[in-house]
């Protein structure tokens, strides 16, 4: 742990850099809370070539990496540009929902009808799953895209299964989840309908260096000059902060939890967003970053 203590060399300035109050800061600061923030990084471009090319072929598939790196949300931009509810398109294209372990089948009938906000919830699994599959091809989604799949159980996936399979209508099925997913589906003997997979990583040093500056500083915060803003002292605590050192990458999960708490706590009683490195040492010394994945719960088998 005491590598992740950041000691800087020169004294903490005071007072913080101010960022521009484009929005209200209840306003900037909810966004940063509710981590409303995606940088186009080659793994996220990477990810969704491959959706795009499981949707064309109508392949099933698995999208897996270490917790924290951003799948849910890559997942869900390629949701906005692919299929997103709330603009009433027909064809939808794609559609995305998150699991839990105490949901079988019928839950996730229910949930999609409701995504879709279409057709009688109630009634047995199998009219319901045949309700399901009706409201699939009548709004013309060629991806499902389940998230959290590894939570759930073996009955709930072959339902999953059954519902993309049916003949009339083959669609996509991509099952998104921890690195444990594929061996998950091993144990149950259903790996074998899954033909592609695609593993989502890290950012590399070069990357995060530039999703901080441009993508985070420039675009997200609308900062002129992000260098002034995230200085070498600055960079080094964030780096610190969001490096998995098993993996050799920077977890962008890392760096949004350290940078928003940073953001919120230097900016209380202040007129506008701002960092305060005497914030930001604190933050990062107390930070206990995760390397490794949480151990499964039980009943999560």
């Amino acid at each position: 742990m005491a590598q992740e203590n950041v000691a800087f060399s020169h004294p903490l300035p005071n007072p913080a850099q101010n960022l521009p109050k484009a929005l209200s800061i209840e306003d900037q600061v909810a966004r940063l809370i509710n981590r409303d923030f995606i940088a186009p990084t080659s793994c996220v471009q990477e990810l969704h070539k491959w959706l795009d090319e499981q949707r064309k072929y109508k392949s099933f598939g698995l999208v897996t990496g270490p917790q924290g790196v951003g799948k849910s949300v890559a997942l869900k931009s390629y949701l906005r540009l692919n299929g997103d509810r709330a603009l009433r398109s027909i064809p939808l294209y794609t559609l995305y929902l998150e699991v839990f372990p105490t949901w079988g089948i019928r839950d996730i009938c229910i949930r999609i009808l409701e995504l879709l906000n279409h057709g009688d919830r109630k009634g047995k699994t199998k009219n319901l799953l045949l309700r399901t599959w009706e409201a699939l091809k009548e709004f013309g989604v060629e991806i499902l895209i389940v998230d959290h799949a590894d939570a759930l159980t073996r009955q709930a996936l072959l339902g999953l299964i059954r519902l993309s399979l049916r003949k009339q209508t083959r669609i996509s099925l991509v099952l998104a989840g921890s690195t444990e997913l594929e061996s998950k589906l091993i144990r149950q003997d259903l790996d074998g309908y899954f033909e592609y997979s695609h593993s989502f990583g890290g950012l590399s040093l070069d990357e995060f260096s530039d999703v901080l500056l441009d993508h985070f500083g420039g675009k997200f915060l609308g900062l002129s000059d992000p260098t002034a803003m995230f200085d070498d002292q600055i960079m080094n605590g964030l780096c610190v902060a969001s490096e998995n050192r098993d993996l050799n990458q920077w977890v962008f999960y890392h760096f949004i939890n350290v940078l928003t708490k940073v953001i919120v706590q230097s900016s209380e009683d202040q007129p506008s967003l701002c960092i305060n490195k005497a914030v930001l040492q604190q933050v990062v010394g107390s930070y206990r970053k995760r390397d490794k994945p949480l151990p499964n719960l039980p009943g999560d088998d």
